[in-house]
This record gives C-alpha cells, structure tokens and sequence, in this order.
C-alpha cells in the first residue's frame, strides 16, 4: 500500500466514525508517514506507516499516556485497554477500523 493510500485509508475511516473530529499529518517523507486522529474524548490517536516495510501502529493517547494500542514490530499485537504494557499476540493484522471499534467500544 502507498502512503497516499494509507492516509485516505485513515481519513475515510475516520470521517464515518462519531468520535474523530480531525485528522492531521504530522510528518511525512519519503516512505514514512505520522497521522494524528483527534477525537471528541479527550484523546488522539497517533498513527504510523512505512511504505517499504510495511511498519503499522495505531496508539490511543489520553492525558500523554498510551492508554490503548496495536503495532506490527516483531509481529501484530495489541496493547489492551488496562494493560497498555502488555502484549497479546494477534493471528492477523488489525486495520484500523478494527482499532477505532474497539476505542469506539470503550468509550461509548
């Protein structure tokens, strides 16, 4: 997937859901990109890609502190909700309308 890809992947996502009120590129290079998704609880989500290596993580931040997240380093994983130190191994990759339902879940 390209990084243009990636990020109308993210904003057409974002923009069905009722918590995201703004999406936002934070940084962007040759085959990196860094969104930020600010939503109406008080929290962003901060997302990254790699083009080449194919490199994902999607992090729920409330209050500068990782309260949720999920990433692909050393194989797809998720940070829960409680536990964000803690891994649990995932049998496939999450996209990120996965991650924003289980926000979406936890905070409705």
């Amino acid at each position: 997937m390209s990084l243009e890809e990636f990020e109308r992947l993210i904003i057409a996502t974002a923009e069905r859901s009722a918590i995201c009120e703004l999406v936002t590129v934070v940084a962007f290079t040759e085959t990196t990109i860094r969104l930020s998704v600010l939503l109406y609880i008080d929290a962003h989500i901060d997302i990254y890609f790699n083009e080449r290596n194919g490199t994902t993580s999607y992090t729920l931040v409330a209050s500068d502190v990782r309260v949720f997240g999920a990433d692909n380093a050393n194989g797809w994983h998720f940070h829960p909700f409680g536990a964000p130190d803690h891994h649990e191994w995932l049998s496939q990759p999450m996209t990120f309308a996965e991650f924003l339902e289980q926000v979406e879940q936890e905070y409705s």
